[in-house]
């Protein structure tokens, strides 16, 4: 028989515990003080629009992507924000359906986009701030927020954006988990109640856009 090691069980509890550690790290959100203080931080990248990098939205696809410190930063007269900016699908009676992810793995910090219409000169045409709604987690699908616009017909690029909305309370309607259990030979299921989770507005996050034509009524 070897004597038992205590010096490598207090080794793998220590790798236990560093490991737990580092999936919670990773599934935590930033807090909103660290990102609005980064945010500050950042160098404004352009003096116009006209200087921002458009990538191009097709027509009823998908495009995801991130809105973060790696992003480029404006100042907008509602304050410094990381901007992404795409050139819009042509035509008329368009919609952008927007789904804005949670900040790490917990329902709490997403991105209120501010989508800003550009004419053809990449001038400001027109704003819009989508009204999103919660969306639980499904199998087919993250928790998200949910929301569409109307584009301008005469809107040829966007540039998305948001601001400090510290002064707007959100909340998200969370179904209760049911509780199924055996009671002798009959399957019995409680379902527990609906709670209200306060959500924070956060200068970054995750969007997924879809483009497509919408009626004109």
């Amino acid at each position: 028989h070897n004597p038992i090691s205590f010096g490598s069980r207090e080794t793998k509890l220590r790798k236990l515990i560093l490991l737990v550690t580092v999936i919670i790290l990773v599934g935590c959100a930033t807090p909103m003080e660290s990102q609005r203080a980064s945010l500050q931080a950042q160098k404004v990248c352009c003096r116009t629009f006209s200087e921002l990098t458009f990538k191009p939205l097709a027509q009823e696809a998908q495009v995801t992507f991130a809105i973060d410190s790696g992003s480029p930063v404006f100042d907008f007269p509602t304050g410094k924000s990381y901007v992404s900016a795409f050139i819009l699908p042509a035509g008329t009676s368009r919609g952008i359906w927007v789904s804005s992810f949670f900040n790490g793995m917990m329902i709490g910090q997403y991105f209120q986009p501010i989508f800003l219409f550009l004419d053809d000169q990449k001038k400001s045409l027109a704003s819009a701030t989508p009204t999103l709604q919660f969306v639980p987690v499904r199998l087919t699908a993250d928790a998200q927020m949910l929301g569409r616009v109307r584009v301008p017909d005469a809107a040829e690029y966007l540039v998305i954006y948001t601001r400090d909305f510290s002064d707007k309370k959100v909340t998200a309607a969370i179904p209760g988990t049911p509780n199924v259990f055996m009671a002798g030979a009959t399957l019995v299921l409680i379902q527990n109640p609906t709670t209200r989770k306060p959500l924070e507005l956060s200068a970054t996050g995750e969007l997924r856009l879809k483009v497509e034509k919408i009626s004109s009524q």
